[in-house]
């Protein structure tokens, strides 16, 4: 069941994501939000949050934007549910590559924590690791 799936998702965030795993959370109890994942071709909560993330980043999703910069869970999970019910397919935006949304839901966490540590305000992952269609 696809509330299943979000919980679980927060669950395995909650140590290292606070942001990602209320967003799942909140995900997971909103009836419409899973109605419009549901909807979608790609409905895996790393590939849902990396779309909401992407949308964030690329200014349209100004509100949960500001949320994640202010590292507001609360307001993050609400924007969430709001994103997601406005956005016809969200993950349709961003083509992920078959191991995309595994390898990076890992390492994404790491990486934000460990830039938090050292005091950065931004993170990039580069992928240095050759397409398999070649």
């Amino acid at each position: 069941m696809l509330a299943d799936e979000y919980r679980r998702f927060s669950e395995a965030s909650a140590s290292t994501s606070p942001l990602y795993e209320r967003v799942s959370l909140a995900l997971s109890a909103s009836e419409e939000a899973l109605g419009a994942i549901a909807t979608m071709r790609r409905r895996h909560p790393a590939a849902v949050l990396a779309a909401l993330h992407d949308l964030a980043l690329a200014g349209r999703a100004p509100v949960l934007a500001a949320a994640y910069a202010a590292r507001d869970a609360d307001a993050a999970a609400s924007a969430a549910i709001d994103t997601v019910l406005r956005t016809t397919d969200l993950t349709a935006r961003r083509p992920l590559r078959a191991d995309e949304t595994g390898r990076h839901a890992v390492l994404y966490p790491a990486v934000t924590e460990a830039a938090r540590r050292v005091g950065a305000n931004a993170v990039g992952l580069i992928d240095s690791l050759a397409s398999t269609a070649c």
